[in-house]
């Protein structure tokens, strides 16, 4: 059976009416990376599907010549042929590298649409207790476990990337009831969801876009957890977030913004207080290790994820 998993930030927003176009490429896996990056750059959504039976999400990596198909979504109106054109020219650059790729396109319908969407998208186990899931998967679940409502229509995360996995991995071991948390970057809001569900007594969520911010609210607001997280559009330093005040940042970004904050997530934090920072590829994480001791921040344990990695640090 085809394991199905999302990129972050990738969910369209659903047009009222209308017609989409799909554009899809099956390829060698080695592939999937620069076809994702592509379709995410210039499409609507990508969905990644893995030919063989393991799941990546749960650290399973690809047998031997297993292939994938990706897909990307595209809003049929005036100005999408140049998104559609941009998509073919990479397309068939790696067609003519990669033997036995194949690329289609098909439209559909807004009904089928959303269809297709929700088969993608099926409840996530993280941790020992955490169960991420789309507001239509309501089974009840075990008494120790927690649910995180994430509407994918809303975009911005929905848990199933590696590194908002790992982090949420890590937030579930350093938890502790009462705790104050910062979360930057927050996007769709599923870490500081995540946080206020394990115990944290507040929770501040920044993010320098104000649509992330808007999907961030929205499912807060279905998550019940209004009265533990606030959130405010930008970045650090903030006159939100209070100098040494939390016990726990959380900070899924990327390699540069880590390092371009890493003092003031230092100075965010108590003294003891742990930073979780993910975002970043495995090849930038000396760079990032060597701003963070120069900002009192000490990499005590390091995750890793195919090319992706996630870092608990300590305040020195």
């Amino acid at each position: 059976m085809a394991a199905a998993r999302l990129m972050a930030s990738s969910v369209p927003q659903r047009p009222a009416k209308g017609r989409w176009l799909e554009i899809s490429a099956r390829v060698p896996f080695e592939y999937v990376e620069p076809v994702a990056s592509l379709f995410h750059r210039y499409g609507k959504g990508v969905v990644i599907e893995e030919d063989a039976d393991f799941n990546p999400d749960e650290g399973e990596s690809a047998p031997p010549a297993a292939n994938a198909t990706i897909r990307t979504y595209l809003p049929v109106s005036q100005r999408y042929q140049r998104s559609r054109e941009m998509m073919w020219v990479g397309l068939r650059l790696i067609v003519q590298l990669a033997p036995g790729a194949e690329c289609d396109e098909r439209e559909i319908v807004q009904q089928e649409w959303e269809t297709a969407w929700k088969v993608h998208f099926t409840p996530l186990r993280v941790g020992d207790r955490l169960v991420v899931r789309p507001p239509w998967h309501t089974e009840a679940l075990a008494s120790h476990e927690v649910s995180i409502e994430i509407d994918p229509g809303l975009a911005f995360g929905t848990g199933h990337h590696p590194t908002t996995r790992m982090t949420l991995e890590c937030l579930e071991r350093l938890m502790a009831p009462g705790a104050n948390v910062l979360d930057v970057g927050c996007g769709s809001g599923i870490l500081s969801i995540a946080a206020a569900k394990l115990g944290a007594e507040s929770v501040l969520g920044v993010d320098v876009d104000k649509v992330a911010i808007r999907s961030a609210r929205a499912n807060i607001r279905a998550n019940g957890v209004g009265r533990s997280v606030r959130l405010v559009v930008g970045s650090l330093p903030n006159g939100e977030a209070q100098a040494g005040a939390a016990d726990i940042a959380l900070a899924n970004i990327s390699a540069k913004a880590l390092i371009e904050l890493a003092s003031q997530l230092r100075g965010a934090l108590r003294d003891g207080g742990y930073l979780v920072a993910s975002g970043l590829l495995t090849e930038r994480s000396a760079d990032v290790r060597q701003a963070f001791a120069e900002a009192g921040l000490a990499v005590s344990e390091e995750l890793i994820d195919g090319d992706w990695a996630a870092m608990i640090c300590r305040t020195t």
